[in-house]
Order: C-alpha cells, then structure tokens, then sequence
C-alpha cells in the first residue's frame, strides 16, 4: 500500500487537487457541450435561413459529394437532403447533365476558377428541363487547402418562358410586318422618330429603311409636289383620331404611285397620345384599271398570235419534213443507182447528210413545240444518266471534272430514251461550255423530292396541275461563267444564246421535251457564279420492262408481194412506192382513202398488207383503216404520220 506512508496532510493535499481536477474536468464538459449546443444551433439557424432562400444551394467535396443541400434545392431535384447528401451528379442526374455539371466541377477545382451567371438546364421532379442561372466557386478548410464546390442557383424557368413568349411574338410581328405588302409603320406625335418601318418601304417608296430612321420626315421627299399641300394638312388636322387620305409619290426612276395612307394613335397609360401607328398601301393598280384591262386584252391577243404562230410553225415543220423525205429518198435511190460513180456518189451522200440534218433542226422545232405521238416508256432516270457517262465525259475538255450523285434505283419517269439522251448531252454540254478553258465541275445529280419544292418560277405547260406529290429531279452544276438576270427569262427561248452566234436551240429543245412528258424546267444562275439546271419530271408506277421486253426478237420476214401505199402528198407517194419497189415488192398506190378503198375491193386476196398516212384530206388514216378492214378485217394496215397529237 503506498498511501499507507504518507501524512495525513500529504493525503488531504492530494484529495484537494483530485477534487480541482474533476472540477475542471465539469468546466470542459460543460464548456464543450455549451460549444456543441451553440454550433448545432448556428447550425439549425443557417439551415432554417438557407431554407427559406429561394435560390438552390449546395456543397460538394472535392470528389464531387454533395455535404448539404438546401430546401429548395430538394424541391427542384425531387429528392430529401438525406436522399441526396452523400451521392454524386450521376447518382441524381440523366448522364448528359451529369456529365456537365462534373466537368465544371473540375475546371473550377483545377484552376480556383469561378462561375457566374451561367444560365443552364435543371431537371424538375417531372422530368421536364427547367433554367437555372448558376454561380459556382470553391471553398476552403482550416488549412488553406481547396475542400471543395459551392453553389448557387435561381430558377429562371418562369422569366426563360416569357422571353421565348415575348422573342416569339416579337417575331410573328416581325414575319407579318416584312412579309406584308404594305408598308407598317410606327412615328411618334410630331414624326420627328421613326420608332419601326417595315421593310416594304424601300419596294415602294425606292428608298432605305435606314435613311427613314436617320431622317425621319425624308419620305415627304417622294410625295408628288402637286400632293404635298394634300398630305401635310392631313396629318396636322389628325389629332387624336385615325387618318386615312391618298396621295402619290414619285420614285427614283420617275415613276407614279398611288398611295393610301392610314393610321391611329396609339394611347399610354395615362390616356395621352404619345405615337401613331399605320400602314401605307401602294394603290396604283387599283387606280388606271381600265388600264388594266387593255394590257390583259392585248396580252391575250399577243397570246393568240403567238399559238398561231406556234402552229404555223408546227405546219411549215412538217411540210419541210415532206419536202426533206423526198430528198433524201431520191438521194438514196440515187446513190444505190450510181455505186459504180464514186465521185459523184461521194457529191450524193454528202448532200443526203446535209438533208438529214436539215431534218434534224426540223425535227428540234417540233420538239421544242411538243408535237410528238410518242407515248414513251417508263426509264430508271440514274439508269439512263450512268449508261451516257461515258459519251459525257469523253466529250468533255480536259481540266473540267463530271461529277455524280446518282440514286442507286429510281426514279421512274415516262419518257423516251433517245429525248432523255438529250437532255442530258445539252445540259452537260451547257455546264462545260460555260467554264469555257478553266479548271472546274459539272455536277449530275438525281433524287426524289415533293411537289412543293418545285420552285413556282419554273417553267411548266399551260395549265399544269400535277396529279402526284412526289417528282423526279435531274439536276445539273456548273461552277461556270454565270447568267445575267437579264438572260434567264429568255434562256429557253428558241435560238437565244449567251455564247455565239449559230447556237441556242439546245435549251429550248429541253424544254420542249420536259413540256411534252408535263415536267417542269428552270434555272438558279448568277453572273461569275456558276448555273444549276433542275429537270422535274412525274414519277410513274409503271413497272421497268424487261431486257427480254425491250428487244425484239430478229426474224426473218418474207419479202415479196403486193403492197397497198395510200399517201396524199405526190412527191412523198412517188419516192416511198420506188423505195418499196426496190425492197421487191409490188405497188398499188392510192392518193387518198377512197381510193384505197376502191384498190383493195378490185383486188382483195392480191394485198398483203397497207401502208397509210395518217394525216389526209377527205378520208385520214383511221377512217381509211375502218373502211379497209370491212372489206378484209385480217389485213396488216400501218399508220405513218409526223403530225399528230
């Protein structure tokens, strides 16, 4: 026992100090708990006042944990604060967002960078997006050392709503005040402030929004000096009441419109007049009508002329195509007769050339014009631009490129393959000649597109109403010289061209084709940056036909017989009687149906089969064939004509 040595006194010391301790100890207990009790009650205070802020606030660790949320942060999330202390973003948040929030995460701790006002998505509980507008920083411990993020955060979802309310009402006024044709204006009382004019001021008026706004009283300066007196009456007697009056102005070319004016006050709060507002009308056509009339009048009476013309045109095309038969049938009877003349055969085809082509340009006109009895057939449109890619590039000059972007299937068109050929040889043709010596590309495209995209300044028949929603669209790029926009109107029209003399019947046989299968044609053309041609033709449903289907099988036909030939013209009946003569066959010829008729009773079992223009005077083609066939309903009858719709 080692107390068992000491004093009495020893002993009452120590007990002494013994109690002093456990007094003291009391004192740090109770200091503590008074210091807990006071830090969980600043504690208790700072929450209650963070929760009663509207704004979300947050604290994260430096791996992205959040330490405490706000009430208002768990009202916008949707979760409790014991839900969401403890987690990450990614624990509460789609990946996209997450994924965000993270990364700012991560440059502000990086670089002690801060955040401020960023607006950006939230979710809400619904899961709908909502705004926020965000100040993030870092935050410090005891040490110095970055512990970690705060935030805080407005929901401005209610003020985004309104501005995209306001930006777009702001914007259906701006589309229907520059899209209107009248002239919408806003001046205040003593028009010394243009507060907005729309921009059909400068179609009408031939002068700049921006000068009105400058000057605001500068439109008087195209008032009619006879109407300005009129004009400035009116608007000082308006008061607080509309106004509505007419008067001309005088554009920049000297030209006269009439215009009517109306306006209304426009009142603040304190039912002062402190604007007008109006729209002004350009009434021109409305005023010289019976001017009107005349021109529409006279246009139909130049538009009459023009289809006369057109048939005129029609008729002297194929009366030369006539005349050209018989050339070139006589030179080709004739060439056959003197193969044994070298020279002179040599004179013989090279004038038989020329006539073919003379027929040719014939034959270009009645394109152009839409004069054909070719029903066509349904075409694979890339198909037919792949099969001619060869022949267009070797055409080509060196330097120019023929690119593609062809459907590998489709679109399927009605057309004839020979006239689709042509379009595309002019087209292309067109696009290189137009870059001339230069380096650059011609563009072949096709794809489907609805009618809508049809642009309606495209040239199309009379009447055009497309019965199917989707078309084909053959388009052609150049990076060419360009057009004027004074030559666009004009570039279809028969021997019009920009290039030379000589030229210009290449576009307007396409457009006499694209007529013909009820397309429609035009052109995007601005001068030094290139053209691009787009072909719409309707798409058909008709099934491809076969290989097997488009050849015809070769067979041997038996010549030899007697032939019925029924042709009105002379010259025509003449040559194609001595061409059939010379295939062996044996000719009874007839000048008209009648004739034919009487030919084929004194000889029925003679025939064996008839030849027969379809276009004659008296009895035509068909009336002939009806009254052959009852007298022999078996016999082969062939329709030939040029000249038929």
């Amino acid at each position: 026992m080692q107390d068992e040595g000491k004093t009495k006194e020893q002993l009452i010391i120590e007990l002494q100090e013994l109690r002093e301790q456990i007094a003291e100890s009391e004192k740090d207990k109770d200091e503590r708990k008074r210091h807990e009790d006071a830090q969980r009650e600043a504690e208790e205070q700072l929450k209650f006042i963070l929760d009663k802020v509207p704004a979300l606030i947050w604290q994260k660790n430096r791996e992205g944990k959040y330490l405490q949320v706000n009430k208002a942060y768990c009202d916008t999330v949707g979760l409790s604060a014991d839900t969401i202390v403890g987690k990450t973003d990614y624990d509460i948040f789609p990946a996209e967002i997450a994924d965000r929030y993270v990364r700012d995460d991560r440059k502000i701790l990086s670089s002690s960078t801060s955040v401020f006002d960023r607006e950006e998505h939230h979710q809400k509980p619904s899961g709908e997006l909502g705004w926020s507008c965000t100040d993030k920083m870092v935050y410090y411990d005891i040490d110095g050392h970055i512990a970690g993020t705060i935030g805080f955060a407005l929901d401005i979802t209610k003020r985004k709503e309104a501005e995209a309310v306001l930006r777009e009402s702001q914007e259906r006024f701006r589309q229907l005040a520059e899209n209107i044709k009248q002239v919408f204006w806003i001046a205040d009382v003593d028009i010394t402030e243009t507060l907005y004019v729309s921009a059909a001021y400068e179609e009408i008026w031939g002068r700049t929004c921006a000068s009105l706004y400058a000057s605001p009283k500068s439109w008087f300066d195209r008032v009619h000096p006879e109407d300005l007196c009129l004009v400035t009456n009116n608007l000082a007697k308006r008061g607080s009441g509309a106004h509505s009056f007419e008067y001309r102005i005088v554009g920049p070319d000297g030209s006269i419109r009439w215009i009517l004016d109306r306006g209304f006050p426009v009142f603040d709060e304190t039912g002062e007049v402190y604007r007008f507002a109006g729209i002004a009308e350009d009434i021109t056509e409305r005023k010289r009508a019976e001017e009107e009339r005349a021109r529409l009048e006279a246009e139909n009476r130049q538009l009459q002329k023009a289809e006369s013309l057109g048939r005129m045109a029609g008729a002297i095309a194929h009366l030369f195509n006539n005349h050209l038969a018989v050339v070139i049938g006589n030179l080709e009877l004739a060439t056959t007769d003197l193969s044994g003349d070298a020279e002179i055969r040599k004179y013989m085809i090279e004038a038989m050339r020329a006539a073919r082509r003379s027929a040719d340009v014939s034959g270009l006109m009645l394109t152009y014009l839409g004069q054909t009895t070719d029903k066509g057939e349904p075409l694979d449109l890339s198909d037919v631009c792949r099969q001619n890619l060869p022949m267009l590039r070797d055409g080509m000059p060196e330097g120019i490129v023929l690119e593609t972007g062809l459907l590998s299937s489709g679109p399927v068109v009605r057309a004839h393959p020979k006239q689709m050929h042509q379009v595309l040889n002019h087209l292309i043709t067109n696009g290189w000649e137009s870059i001339g010596h230069n380096a650059g590309t011609v563009t072949l495209t096709t794809r489907i597109v609805p009618v809508s995209e049809i642009p309606k300044s495209y040239v199309r028949p009379v009447g055009w109403k497309p019965a199917e929603d989707l078309f084909s669209c053959l388009e052609v790029m150049d990076t060419g010289c360009g057009m004027a926009e004074e030559d666009l109107d004009k570039i279809f029209d028969p021997f019009y061209t920009t290039k030379f003399t000589g030229r210009g019947m290449g576009l307007a046989v396409v457009f006499g084709i694209v007529k013909t299968w009820g397309g429609a044609i035009g052109v995007e053309s601005r001068k030094n940056q290139g053209s691009t041609f787009r072909v719409f033709l309707p798409l058909v449903t008709d099934k491809l036909p076969r290989a097997s289907e488009k050849a015809t099988e070769a067979h041997q036909v038996e010549q030899g017989g007697t032939v019925l030939l029924v042709e009105d013209q002379d010259m025509v009946r003449k040559v194609a009687e001595l061409m059939l003569k010379r295939l062996g066959y044996e000719v009874l010829a007839a000048s008209d149906g009648a004739d034919a008729v009487k030919l084929l009773r004194e000889n029925p079992d003679l025939i064996r089969f008839v030849i027969t223009d379809l276009t004659m005077a008296g009895m035509d083609g068909w009336e002939t064939l009806t009254a052959l066939r009852k007298t022999r309903p078996d016999i082969p009858v062939i329709l030939v004509s040029g000249y038929d719709e």
